[in-house]
């Protein structure tokens, strides 16, 4: 099966007609998901292809190797010195150099994102274009998007349902689940030489380890052997690793491993299929999704994704029973009982350079201070919770205590 994708694949590339890696995945939806397909075709090109494979013992026939070469020798490697970076050739076939449309349209790049373009004809290899993307802080809703989000769509049977909730509790509990930096779509380990430690991070290995948090949850619910009165599910931002490559601020490149519209499609299905678990599980009264958009890696996607999976929630949940909490701020908090929760990535989406610390110090414990005076917060106990830094942490001043939460992702090649 991977000989016939990878066939394909080199045809498609001679023809100028690649398609996206979604794309392939929904051709063949055996190998699983779109950036899986993308290790295969690395793979191939790494490994297997010198050694005369498609994959492991499937054998490129005598025929098709002409296809294989022409397919490598138009997709070249830039001198020393240029990082060693993937140049798609500008050469058509016949010979000729494409235009800038014909070379969006061969390497499936969206032509209404490229902001200026320059062909490059003095590498010493093939020509290609050098192209600036705009600013993709705007993270537009492209058609990709769309699709994946109908898709996801159809894998539901909507309708509000409900269910008998118990008589209160005299003693209600509440229990909080707290997530931070998902970063799905990250590659630690960009052309399998990047990472110090050789981490593996997929689609996959995302869904295996929100099981765990399902698992979790249910663990904690049969030491009570009751059903909590709120079940806090806390994100605290960067759960998308980038957009386009890059952060929504633009200008950081990111090794990724999946496009757009996978991140959204692995992230969107595996968070509604948990609050469906959940609530089949009866093990909340209710159940707070509580997400944190803004936040330096993910911001205007994050907004994409949690709009869909509150839509989605929606039409499947009474708010009663599950809530979608958006928390498009930089800080932004919530009460239950005697506790008060400030919730925030840590980076914002555009102005901070350095977040906060993940040691409190002077500035800090004042701007908190602040944050407290100016929303009359007074609650018996206060706690600010942040992600960013990838590291845990804990500190207490007479006002507050601080937490810095661990990644939810492996440590990436940087």
């Amino acid at each position: 099966m991977k000989g016939i994708f990878l066939k394909q694949l080199c045809e498609d590339i001679l023809a100028g007609e690649k398609k996206s890696w979604h794309e392939y995945s929904l051709l063949y939806p055996q190998l699983g998901y779109g950036e899986q397909l993308r290790s295969i075709w690395r793979q191939f090109k790494s490994t297997h292809a010198s050694k005369g494979f498609w994959a492991s013992g499937e054998e490129i026939s005598a025929e098709d190797k002409l296809l294989v070469e022409e397919t490598l020798n138009l997709i070249q490697v830039e001198p020393k010195g240029e990082k060693n970076a993937v140049v798609m050739s500008a050469l058509n076939t016949d010979g000729t150099i494409m235009d800038i449309d014909q070379y969006c349209i061969a390497y499936n790049i969206n032509r209404d994102h490229v902001k200026s373009y320059k062909l490059v004809t003095h590498n010493g290899k093939a020509p290609y274009y050098n192209i600036q993307s705009k600013d993709v802080s705007t993270a537009e809703v492209n058609n990709e998007i769309l699709e994946a989000f109908d898709k996801v769509l159809e894998r539901y049977k909507l309708g509000v349902k409900t269910f008998e909730k118990p008589a209160p509790s005299s003693n209600p509990k509440a229990l909080k689940v707290t997530i931070s930096d998902s970063h799905v779509g990250l590659d630690p380990n960009p052309k399998g030489v990047g990472g110090v430690f050789q981490y593996e991070y997929n689609a996959d290995i995302y869904v295996q380890s929100m099981e765990k948090v399902y698992a979790a949850v249910l663990k904690e619910y049969n030491i009570y052997q009751q059903p909590f009165e709120v079940l806090l599910l806390d994100d605290l931002g960067d759960r998308e690793d980038g957009w386009n490559g890059q952060t929504t601020r633009g200008g950081h490149t990111l090794p990724q491993n999946m496009t757009n519209a996978e991140v959204f499609d692995v992230i969107v299905d595996t968070n509604v299929r948990l609050v469906e678990s959940l609530v089949d599980a009866k093990v909340a009264n209710k159940i707070i999704l509580r997400t944190v958009s803004n936040s330096n890696h993910s911001h205007d996607f994050a907004l994409i994704v949690n709009k869909a999976i509150q839509k989605i929630v929606n039409r499947l949940y009474s708010q009663d029973i599950v809530e979608v909490d958006i928390l498009e701020k930089f800080i932004e908090h919530r009460v239950w009982g005697d506790h008060c929760f400030l919730m925030t990535h840590g980076k914002d989406d555009v102005q901070m350079k350095h977040g906060l610390p993940l040691n409190l110090d002077a500035k800090t414990i004042n701007f908190i201070s602040d944050y407290l005076d100016h929303y009359d917060i007074t609650s018996k106990y206060i706690h600010l919770e942040k992600g960013d830094l990838h590291q845990i942490s804990y500190h207490k001043t007479r006002k507050f205590d601080y937490r810095n939460f661990m990644s939810f992702a492996p440590p990436s090649a940087w």
